[in-house]
């Protein structure tokens, strides 16, 4: 049998795993349907207005940014840890000019973002 038929296997096996536990969980779990849990919830504040208000630009640019530089930390935390040398031999030069200019975009993206003053909530 192939890689894939392995998988394929594996695939199949977790898929009916799933299945399986959330049946068992659909009839043995509670099934008391009380007004208040079938309300909406959010942080303990009664609903109010429509959902589908529409919000500010700057709420998901915020939103992005800190997507970006999340991923940032996540990317570049590997980089230094080589670059430091822990247990390791050291960064080649190649991987370091390549962390340079991942490092010099995002500080150009950093510098676009404080000059459309995203940041600055109203």
């Amino acid at each position: 049998m192939s890689g894939y038929g392995e998988l394929l296997i594996i695939v199949i096996f977790s898929a009916l795993v799933v299945v399986v536990l959330l049946l068992i969980a659909m009839f043995l779990g509670p099934q008391r349907k009380v007004p208040a849990k079938l309300t909406t919830y959010e942080c303990g504040v009664e609903p109010f207005g429509d959902a589908r208000a529409r919000f500010s630009v700057k709420f998901f640019m915020i939103g992005i940014a800190f997507l970006i530089f999340d991923v940032e930390v996540a990317l570049l935390f590997p980089w230094a840890v080589k670059l430091l040398g822990f247990k390791y031999e050291g960064l080649g030069k190649i991987a370091f000019l390549e962390g340079t200019i991942f490092v010099i975009v995002l500080l150009i993206g950093l510098i676009y973002i404080i000059r459309r003053s995203i940041l600055e909530w109203e």
